[in-house]
């Protein structure tokens, strides 16, 4: 039988609350200010979108 290694908690949600803080500040940061900021707000808010996205295609 095949030995299942259990990953704490705080390491399993680490990198899903790093992404939505990232994606909510992106987000806040898009309402409340304009012009070339609001690139980097958008690329925040990509990266939520991108991250994940990365890591399915490496798994293929």
């Amino acid at each position: 039988m095949k030995k299942t290694r259990t990953l704490p908690l705080r390491r399993v949600f680490l990198i899903p609350l790093a992404l939505f803080l990232i994606s909510f500040t992106g987000l806040v940061w898009a309402l409340l200010v304009d012009g070339l900021p609001d690139v980097f707000a958008g690329i925040a808010v990509a990266v939520s979108v991108i991250v994940p996205g990365w890591f399915v295609l490496r798994r293929r």
